[in-house]
């Protein structure tokens, strides 16, 4: 539901259409008991999944921010593509880049502690025991922009129409049954079934929507529709509020001087900078420069390449553009070539197995990425939730009950070996992959008839299109050459149109996307949108390989029941080996963010452990700008 960030596009993964809530920040985890309420009538301050809270009721602020930080200056940031809707919140159209800065949620997270929120739009919660519902206290101080009270009614109202709206939230508040208003200031969520803990959590990260608002009839005297798209200014409850919109390519926001919420402590020294502006680039190589030549003031840099070569000027020389990395301690995102399992070609595991064969990691990283990068081998990649040894007994005991049932979806390799890919340490391991990945696909039904790889039963070639946004050549290109040479025949289908490119994804009309997931250290309700069979026919949906998998299917619905983290890391493990073991897709490889900006902003010297804060914790410093603008003089 968030369309179209520089991170979501540039590494082609249809997050953009899924609110960044969705995937909550992971934290790192220990291994904690769960700690309920007594009952169901005992207020919490925070809503902690595992362990306790770090800060107690009267806590001030974040440790990780500066309270006193000034309320001025401006951002300017950068977008790829354009937007033709103010509506991030449904899949029709690419919405404007910032629209989450306007709205607020019931709780807002902690990035300092493990997953843990404090109160927002609500100031408490209770729930019983079993986590059977969840109830939400209001503050009765919260106001959307037009001084209209949030009340009960809102909440549920955004509840229903995010759910009917978008599948993201269909599957991910799936196990939801209903809201109801029990008082003026308290708002209960009950579930379809109890002990679900997690579903409370990602009630907390609910953005509240104006019912009064949306309801009415728009400034041309129509009845609004949700559903459609929308350059009409919306009225939210966040920190800021649209100042200019000059559609299709840049939209200012400015603070809010009536914000409601400001001397919370949850926001207690953030929301910082005065004016926030985006502009939109249809370009990777124009926005590069366009940011070496100060026309935007900070970017996120993927490309190996440039952050070892395109940053060697004189603006970086002389300290006035930073480059900074950053690595959370948290599960690394999932990045890879991703195959469209609805696709019948890729159906027969041998074929999905050739195909992982085939791209040789080790030449990339050394030849064109400078060693920048390790390789995936875990959908929690450097976690405690990875599966990098055998199957402990109960985890065994848990994986040989899904075999009975599931035969066709437990390898027997999930309890004999620890998945890793394929190492190229020279070429001639290589050599010996590509004739291990031939005898696969002769093995699936594909042989080798005058130099191609054809179906022996119809004789029609096997064929593979890359579909890309942006030009991923230097990654794509030597491995198509490898895949030629195994005698297919594959071509790169590139548009230059964002919104081709992303209906296209939103439809899963493609063969194989440069994509990939970014799951927590607590992984729950939202792993239905990303690899359950319900999702994979879902149109907008994040199962982008149309996974259809019954054990996995089963594994999820018993992740999002846990009862302990001890439970929760083994069956997190199972399901990376499912997922691994069935070669659904490519893993490619993972390293440090990377940030440039103009050094023109500041923050605290206690830096939160597991979110680099840009630009919420961060405050345009005017002292550090001068010598910044002085120089481009």
């Amino acid at each position: 539901m968030k369309k179209l960030s520089i991170e979501n596009l540039y590494t082609h993964t249809l997050v953009n259409y899924v609110m960044i809530a969705m995937v909550s920040v992971g934290m790192i985890i220990g291994h904690y008991s769960y700690v309920s309420a007594e009952d169901g009538n005992k207020k919490h301050h925070a809503n902690a999944l595992w362990g306790k809270p770090k800060y107690a009721r009267d806590f001030k602020h974040f440790d990780y921010v500066n309270p006193n930080a000034p309320k001025t200056g401006r951002l300017r940031m950068f977008n790829l593509g354009n937007f033709d809707t103010l509506n991030p919140y449904n899949i029709q159209g690419s919405s404007a880049a910032g629209l989450s800065l306007m709205y607020d949620s019931l709780m807002k997270a902690s990035l300092d502690e493990p997953h843990t929120q404090y109160g927002l739009v609500a100031h408490s919660l209770s729930y019983p025991e079993d986590n059977s519902y969840v109830t939400f206290y209001l503050r009765k101080q919260a106001h959307f922009h037009d001084g209209v009270p949030i009340k009960p009614e809102d909440v549920i109202f955004s509840f229903d129409i995010l759910k009917k709206s978008h599948p993201a939230y269909k599957n991910y508040y799936r196990d939801i049954s209903h809201g109801k208003k029990i008082a003026d200031d308290a708002v209960r969520f009950y579930f379809k079934k109890p002990y679900n803990k997690e579903l409370r959590y990602g009630l907390g990260q609910l953005p509240i929507l104006p019912k009064h608002y949306w309801t009415a009839k728009d400034e041309k005297g129509k009845l609004r529709d949700f559903s459609k798209q929308t350059l009409e200014i919306p009225v939210a409850s966040g920190p800021y509020i649209i100042a200019k919109r000059d559609q299709p390519s840049r939209i200012i926001y400015t603070l809010n001087d009536d914000y409601w919420a400001k001397d919370l402590p949850v926001n207690k020294g953030q929301n910082n900078i005065q004016i926030i502006e985006y502009t939109g680039f249809l370009d990777e190589t124009v926005a590069l420069e366009a940011f070496k030549g100060g026309r935007y003031d900070f970017r996120h840099e993927y490309i190996s390449k440039n952050w070892v070569k395109a940053y060697n000027i004189d603006p970086v020389e002389k300290g006035h553009i930073l480059k900074e990395t950053f690595m959370a301690p948290t599960p690394k995102r999932m990045q890879a070539f991703v195959m469209n399992l609805r696709r019948s070609k890729f159906t027969h595991i041998n074929v999905r197995k050739a195909l992982n064969l085939a791209f040789n990691f080790e030449h990339l990283n050394k030849k064109i990425f400078h060693g920048a990068y390790k390789r995936l081998n875990s959908f929690f990649e450097s976690s405690v939730l990875a599966a990098r040894e055998k199957p402990h007994p109960r985890e065994a005991t848990f994986l040989r009950e899904l075999q009975k049932q599931y035969p066709q979806d437990v390898p027997n390799e999930v309890f004999n070996d620890v998945f890793y890919l394929p190492v190229n340490k020279t070429q001639i391991d290589f050599r010996k992959n590509l004739r291990q990945a031939a005898m696969l696909l002769k093995e699936a039904g594909w042989v080798v008839r005058d130099g191609k790889r054809v179906n022996k039963e119809t004789g029609e070639q096997l064929k593979i299109e890359f579909l890309m946004f942006q030009d991923l050549a230097r990654l794509v290109l030597p491995y198509i050459e490898n895949l030629r040479r195994l005698g297919m025949q594959v071509n790169i289908r590139r548009t230059s149109d964002v919104n081709e490119y992303l209906e296209r994804i939103k439809k899963f009309d493609f063969d194989v996307i440069v994509s990939g997931w970014r799951l927590s250290l607590s992984p729950g309700n939202e792993l239905t949108n990303i690899f359950s069979s319900e999702a994979a026919n879902q149109e907008g949906s994040q199962n982008l390989a149309g996974i259809q998998s019954s054990a996995i299917d089963a594994v999820i619905k018993r992740i999002i029941v846990a009862d302990t983290y001890d439970e929760l890391t083994y069956l997190s493990k199972s399901l990376d080996r499912l997922l691994l073991w069935n070669y659904y897709i490519i893993p490619q490889y993972y390293g440090p963010d990377r940030y440039a900006r103009w050094n023109k902003f500041a923050r605290s010297h206690n830096k939160p452990q597991f979110g680099y804060g840009f630009p919420a914790i961060w405050w345009y410093d005017e002292e550090l700008a001068k010598t910044v603008d002085m120089y481009k003089q």
